[in-house]
C-alpha cells in the first residue's frame, strides 16, 4: 500500500551543510592556510562568497519544500550496460591519447607520477589537433558512463552478475586513468558522485530521520576513500615537486607556502606537507576570484563561462576579441594562467553575467539541488538523484573551476540529467513510497 504523502512534511538539508561546510573549510585554508597570498585586501572575496552562500542556501531551502515527483528510470539496465561498457573499452584509447600508454602500464606510472603528470602534458601538446574524435565519442557516451557509479549503488541489490562486474570495471577504468594521467581529479570524482549515491541512498532506507550509526559500515568505507583521496592528493603534489612540499609554489612563484610562523613551525613535516598540499590545491582558486574583483566587467554574451563553449566558438571562425575579454583571459596580465591555475566557477559565470548577475546563476542552481534532493530521496526518482550528483559536483568544484561545464563530455552530462529529469517531472507519476523525513 503507497503511503499518502503530506507537503507539509519537512525535509533533510543535509546536503546543503555538508556542500557549504566544505566550502567554509576552503575558505579557511585560504585565509589561515601556509600560502602566503599577496592579495590586497581579504575583504571582497570573504564578503562576495557570503552572498553566493546566501543565495544558494535560500533557494535551496526554496526547492526543498517542493513536493516531490516520483518517476521510475525503466532504462535504469540499458545506462548501465551502454554506460559500463562505454567506459571499459574508451579506456585503452584514452589512455593512449592523453598519456601515451596502456592501461596495464599503470605499475610503471604509479611508481614515477611526476613523470606520468609531465607525460600527460606532453600528450596535450602534442594530440592538440588530433584528438578530436576522442572528445566526440567521451562526449557522446559521456552522460552514461556518469550514471553508472550513481545508479549502481543504488540499485546494486537489483543488478546481475554482469552488470555488477561492469560497475567495479567503470571505477577500476577511473582509477587507472588517474594514475596513468597523474592526476587526482578521477579519484575525486568517484568520492563526490559515490558519496552523494550514498547519501540518498541512507535517507531512502529511512522513513524518518535516518541514524547513521545504522550505515557505519558505508560512513566508514566513505572516510577512508576520502582519506585514500587525500593521501594520493598530497604524494602527487610532492612528487611534482621533485620530494617535498616545502618548497611549494603556485602563480609562476610568486604564491608559496610559508611555513615559518608559530603554527606551523613545530608541526611534524608530514602534516606540514598535507596542510600545504591541500591549501594550494583547494584553495587557490580564490586567488584568481580575488584577482577577478578587481577588473572591469566586459560581457562575453555566453561565451565566457565554459571553455569548451569558447572553443567552439572559435573554431568556427567566431571573433577572438570575445574570448580575450573573459575574467579568466585577462588573469593572465596577473600571471594567473587558466593553464596551470583556478579562479573559481564564479569567476567563469561572471564573464558573462558581471558578479552582480552570478548571485542570480548561484540562486538557481540551489535551486535546482534542492528540489533534485526531494525528489531523488523523497519521490525515489533515479532520474533525480543523478542529477543532484551533478550538481554535488558542481558545488564541491566551485572553488576550482566549473567543472560541469568545463569539457564537452561534463557539459553535455549535466544538459542531458538536467533535461532528463526535468521532463519527468511533468510526466504523471505516482505518490512518492517514501513519507517526508524531520530536518537533520
Amino acid at each position: 500500500m503507497i503511503e499518502n504523502y503530506s507537503s507539509k512534511k519537512i525535509h533533510s538539508n543535509f546536503p546543503l551543510k555538508l556542500g557549504m561546510g566544505y566550502i567554509i573549510f576552503t575558505l579557511t585554508l585560504f585565509y589561515i592556510g601556509p600560502m602566503d597570498w599577496p592579495f590586497i585586501s581579504m575583504w571582497p572575496v570573504l564578503f562576495y562568497m557570503i552572498v553566493l552562500g546566501v543565495a544558494t542556501a535560500t533557494f535551496f531551502n526554496v526547492g526543498l519544500k517542493k513536493s516531490p515527483k516520483q518517476n521510475d528510470l525503466k532504462s535504469r539496465n540499458t545506462i548501465l550496460l551502454i554506460g559500463g561498457l562505454s567506459s571499459i573499452l574508451l579506456l585503452y584509447p584514452t589512455a593512449q591519447i592523453y598519456t601515451g600508454r596502456a592501461p596495464w602500464e599503470v605499475l610503471q606510472a604509479l611508481s614515477d607520477q611526476r613523470e606520468a603528470y609531465s607525460k600527460l602534458r606532453e600528450q596535450l601538446e602534442l594530440t592538440q589537433d588530433s584528438r578530436g574524435l576522442m572528445i566526440l565519442a567521451r562526449a557522446l557516451f559521456g552522460p552514461f558512463m556518469f550514471a553508472v557509479l550513481p545508479l549502481g549503488i543504488l540499485c546494486w541489490r537489483n543488478l546481475s552478475t554482469a552488470t555488477r562486474f561492469l560497475f567495479i570495471g567503470t571505477i577500476l577504468s577511473s582509477m587507472i586513468l588517474s594514475v596513468l594521467r597523474g592526476t587526482t581529479r578521477e579519484l575525486a570524482d568517484l568520492v563526490i558522485v559515490g558519496g552523494a549515491a550514498f547519501l540518498i541512498s541512507i535517507y531512502r532506507q529511512s522513513k524518518t530521520m535516518p541514524r547513521f550509526s545504522q550505515h557505519w559500515p558505508k560512513i566508514v568505507a566513505g572516510c577512508v576513500l576520502t582519506l585514500g583521496v587525500l593521501a594520493a592528493l598530497t604524494g602527487r603534489v610532492e612528487a611534482r615537486l621533485g620530494g617535498s612540499a616545502s618548497s611549494l609554489c603556485i602563480g609562476g612563484g610568486y604564491v608559496c607556502a610559508n611555513y615559518d610562523g608559530p603554527v606551523y613551525r613545530d608541526l611534524p613535516p608530514i602534516i606540514i606537507s598535507a596542510i600545504g598540499s591541500l591549501t594550494g590545491y583547494l584553495s587557490q582558486g580564490y586567488y584568481g576570484l580575488s584577482l577577478a574583483l578587481q577588473h572591469d566587467f566586459v560581457p562575453t554574451w555566453g561565451l565566457g563561462h565554459s571553455p569548451i563553449v569558447g572553443s567552439l566558438y572559435r573554431m568556427q571562425g567566431g571573433d577572438a576579441a570575445y574570448l580575450n575579454s573573459t575574467y579568466i583571459e585577462r588573469l593572465n596580465q596577473d600571471a594567473w594562467s587558466s593553464d596551470s591555475h583556478w579562479s573559481t566557477a564564479a569567476t567563469w559565470l561572471a564573464s558573462d553575467v558581471s558578479f552582480w548577475g552570478v548571485p542570480i546563476i548561484l540562486a538557481f542552481i540551489g535551486y535546482l539541488w534542492g528540489r533534485s534532493w526531494v525528489d531523488a530521496v523523497y519521490g525515489v526518482n533515479d532520474k533525480a538523484a543523478v542529477f543532484f550528483c551533478v550538481i554535488m559536483m558542481m558545488i564541491f568544484y566551485f572553488p576550482a573551476n566549473n567543472q560541469m561545464m568545463g569539457t564537452l563530455e561534463a557539459y553535455l552530462t549535466t544538459l542531458f540529467w538536467g533535461f532528463f529529469w526535468t521532463l519527468s517531472r511533468h510526466e504523471s507519476s505516482a505518490p512518492p513510497k517514501t513519507p517526508g523525513i524531520l530536518r537533520a
